[in-house]
């Protein structure tokens, strides 16, 4: 006769449950009209934290009933990212809903812009504030507290705590490590898994683009150039990493949506690893299609890891053009060229692979500026031209010789939509210029109807995105931030 033993699981510590927030993106206008996808960073902190508390997450950008998940949970500490500038009010005001509904509650911020600008987050009601990465820190904080260990908290690096009323930093690590990886670390192929079934309840309400339950997916981290408007390498304070091929695989065998965004910052960098998992996917015979973002001198330097990842199942590629010209990319210390965007758009088309392309538009751009762009969209056929305001995000070199001469710190006009530089057009004529652009370029509808024909979307999928691109084709929708009521930093 079989005995059957019990199942023993690790004792649950004496923090209470964790409940991990997502935010509701309440920009005035924004690219969540078009893409909301899993918040995979809290799938990772859950999952790094599963062994010794009960964790759950909310997203408010399809639950707003913060409360309510409050009672349901019990929750005894509550974890909340600020990843965008834009969202510093509508955090801000989650954290005071948390303390207002119980003051015990443990509350702790992490995230891109939390990282940047702490001082933002200095906030009677956040106890806590992780800077950089937050698996490790957070599963070390969630021990100090259950054990009441003031001192071990103190040695977590890169952490804000509160003492008499003051947010202090325990201690800060090799500011600039600059650390970039050309083959897989253990730190990323060793990283706790995602715990993706905590957001099953919310599954049919993501979308990216036409595409309907995307299951998004990280290989690597951080990115190795410095551009001086990005926020990325600060966070990452100049490193990059990436996991081996066999775990991205181990990954993409568990998803169950046809669509797979990469929501690496700089994927398939390191042409050894980009060619094992194409060849991989191809072998096991995945039936997938994926997105990624990257870099246009990768693609040039290794144009046969690209033909691979198209043949395997690359479907469209981010590619941060920025500008059309040399003198801009030298501003911006993008450290490209044009002639190698060129080149590495023709590669990318040649391999049957869709180019999102980012594009910059300077609020110091006349009528002229706005032609050339529509102009280069069209005459190179970028499929999903994606056009975002020169911005000087907090934290960020060109922030540092900017600030001076910014028209508004209002959070909620930096989400690259909105100018918070002074502008050379009228300001009303400017953004009509700028959702111009979306009417002179827009999707490339040939391309999302033979998705249609080819039976990868539905009509009613391409209905229901032609309606919510509608929003940013609309300039009075943009200029509802010259009558909003201000929010201050």
């Amino acid at each position: 006769m079989a005995i059957s033993l019990p199942i023993l699981r690790a004792p649950r510590l004496s923090v209470g449950p964790v409940l991990l927030v997502q935010p509701k993106n309440e920009y005035l206008v924004g690219f969540n009209e078009t893409v909301m996808v899993e918040p995979l960073n809290l799938e990772f902190i859950a999952g790094a934290v599963d062994d010794l508390v009960d964790v759950s997450i909310l997203d408010m950008r399809i639950d707003q009933k913060l409360e309510q998940r409050l009672a349901e949970t019990q929750a005894g500490v509550v974890g909340i990212g600020c990843g965008y500038t834009a969202d510093v009010p509508i955090v801000r005001a989650a954290v005071r809903r948390i303390k207002a509904y119980n003051r015990d509650i443990v509350v702790i911020v992490g995230g891109h812009h939390a990282s940047l600008s702490p001082q933002d987050f200095f906030l009677p009601e956040v106890d806590y504030l992780i800077c950089g990465e937050g698996e490790q820190p957070f599963r070390a904080l969630i021990q100090a507290i259950a054990e009441h260990d003031r001192e071990k908290i103190k040695r977590i690096p890169r952490l804000y705590y509160q003492e008499d009323g003051a947010h202090l930093l325990t201690w800060e690590e090799d500011h600039h490590r600059f650390r970039v990886n050309k083959t897989p670390t253990a730190e990323m192929t060793e990283r706790p898994r995602p715990r993706r079934d905590l957001v099953a309840q919310y599954r049919k309400h993501y979308y990216f683009l036409y595409h309907n339950n995307p299951w998004t997916m990280e290989s690597a981290r951080g990115c190795a150039f410095r551009c001086n408007f990005c926020s990325v390498w600060k966070f990452h304070r100049g490193d990059y990493k990436t996991e081996t091929a066999a775990r991205t695989m181990e990954e993409i065998r568990q998803v169950d949506g046809k669509y797979v965004p990469f929501i690496d910052d700089l994927a398939f960098r390191q042409p050894d690893v980009a060619q094992d998992l194409a060849h991989a996917l191809i072998s096991e015979g995945i039936n997938k299609r994926y997105w990624a973002q990257c870099r246009a001198s990768d693609i040039v330097e290794h144009p046969e890891s690209f033909h691979a990842l198209a043949e395997a199942g690359l479907d469209m590629v981010l590619m941060g053009i920025e500008a059309i010209d040399q003198a801009t990319l030298k501003k911006l210390n993008k450290g490209s060229k044009p002639g190698v965007n060129l080149e590495a758009i023709q590669i990318l088309h040649k391999a049957g692979v869709k180019i999102w392309g980012a594009l910059i538009v300077d609020p110091s751009w006349g009528e002229d500026d706005f032609d050339r762009l529509a102009e280069f969209v069209n005459q190179y056929n970028i499929e999903c031209p994606q056009f975002t305001i020169l911005t000087p995000l907090p934290g960020t070199d060109l922030y540092k010789t900017m600030e001076s001469k910014l028209v508004s710190k209002d959070p909620r006009h930096f989400d690259f939509l909105h100018t918070v530089l002074p502008t050379r057009l009228p300001i009303e004529k400017f953004y009509e210029r700028y959702a111009r652009l979306y009417q002179q370029t827009g999707m490339k509808m040939n391309g999302m109807l033979q998705l249609v024909r080819d039976k990868i979307i539905t009509v009613d999928d391409l209905r229901v995105f032609k309606a919510k691109f509608e929003e940013l084709i609309n300039p009075e929708i943009y200029m509802k931030s010259l009558t909003a009521e201000p929010v201050g930093y």
